[in-house]
């Protein structure tokens, strides 16, 4: 029987002081969980730290604790062998060799959601080439992601702002495509509107019209691909996968 793809929302890759706050990872798998999607939260660090027993207490209000995943720490992001799916998010050793996600349950990831800037790519195991194509620094600027969500080279690698407002809102927006309910506009039009996405910290009265222009600007693109997706027969964007 085939299934919605299987997807890892990466609340903290752990990348130490500099990572976001645990809210907003936890928002968006919310999001993505209510819609429908199975979906679960990796955290890479200490289980007993201030952020995994946040986002374990948060998840535990919505009857979620057991969809967060704890595991040491950081993670890098394996890409398939075109640089695209299926993902695996591992744990380097200290030769730079990843674990591939071996009894972490982080293996062949459909769809993969970072929170912010998602960590170093690296090439598949026992691949001795480059990395794949997302292992640049340089695409992982928002530049390269559609309204900041949407990768626009690498099909199910999206990400979702440090906001817990603007995640939960990029969540349900996600998980709207996977689901082959909203349909993305063209290529040309990607490009064009590509790394637009709201900024600013919360207090900031500028960042705050910014964040308010963003999601009005969500709203009616969902609208739009909505009705490109029914035009379309409602298509599933990324294969449902298969144990």
């Amino acid at each position: 029987m085939s299934r919605l793809p299987r997807l890892a929302v990466v609340i903290d890759a752990g990348s130490g002081p500099g990572a976001p706050p645990p809210g907003a990872g936890t928002a968006a798998l919310i999001a993505l969980v209510d819609g429908g999607l199975d979906g679960i939260g990796v955290i890479a660090g200490d289980p007993s730290s201030p952020p995994a027993r946040e986002a374990a207490r948060t998840l535990g209000e919505f009857g979620m604790a057991d969809r967060l995943t704890i595991v040491p720490g950081p993670l890098v992001l394996r890409t398939g062998p075109d640089g695209g799916r299926p993902f695996a998010l591992d744990i380097p050793d200290p030769a730079g060799v990843g674990l591939a996600g071996v009894g972490l349950g982080l293996a062949r990831q459909d769809a993969v959601v970072f929170v912010g800037a998602p960590p170093p790519a690296v090439p598949p195991a026992g691949d001795e080439g480059e990395p794949g194509q997302v292992s640049a620094p340089r695409s992982w600027s928002e530049e390269y992601f559609f309204a900041g969500v949407f990768h626009q080279e690498v099909e199910g690698l999206y990400r979702v702002s440090a906001e817990p407002e603007l995640a939960a809102a990029q969540g349900r927006w996600i998980g709207e495509y996977l689901r082959g309910r909203y349909l993305l506009p063209s290529r040309p039009a990607m490009v064009s509107a590509s790394g637009r996405s709201a900024g600013g910290p919360p207090a900031d009265r500028a960042g705050q019209l910014r964040r308010r222009l963003y999601l009005r600007a969500l709203t009616r693109e969902v609208r739009r691909g909505h009705a490109r997706a029914a035009s379309a027969g409602y298509p599933l964007p990324v294969p449902a996968h298969r144990d």
